[in-house]
């Protein structure tokens, strides 16, 4: 499973699973297809890092990035990521990366998933050049 299959397969979920709270988790569209399209992109407000899920739900606001388990991941990516966690958790919001339906339910339920950004900071302090979650 790839990263976009898993991110629809939670979103699917949600919505069967909470339908009462429709339209309180959506996507960003934070990749380009060429230059001129990340140009437009920014142009209309995209920001690098900005996480894969928003949620907002009984006054939560939760950036959720998604990753697939065992995959390499850029660690100058996950940095900026981070750094867009670090700033919604400034603002008073949440920010985890899950690599399962599982750990997105544990965010759910306000259960403390696996990656909370102390442990991917930890992560980052290793020196590699990447990451696997």
């Amino acid at each position: 499973m790839n990263e976009k299959q898993l991110q629809a397969s939670i979103v699917m979920d949600y919505s069967q699973n909470m339908p009462e709270y429709r339209g309180t988790l959506w996507s960003t569209r934070n990749t380009t297809f060429s230059q001129r399209d990340g140009q437009s992109q920014k142009a209309m407000g995209m920001v690098a890092g900005v996480s894969d899920l928003i949620l907002f739900l009984d006054g939560r606001f939760v950036g959720i990035e998604i990753k697939v388990k065992g995959k390499p991941h850029a660690a100058k990516h996950i940095q900026q990521q981070l750094r867009w966690g670090d700033a919604i958790i400034h603002e008073g919001g949440e920010w985890y990366i899950v690599t399962s339906k599982e750990e997105f339910w544990m965010v759910i339920n306000k259960d403390q998933p696996p990656y909370t950004p102390e442990a991917v900071k930890q992560l980052l302090n290793n020196g590699r050049s990447t990451i696997k979650f």
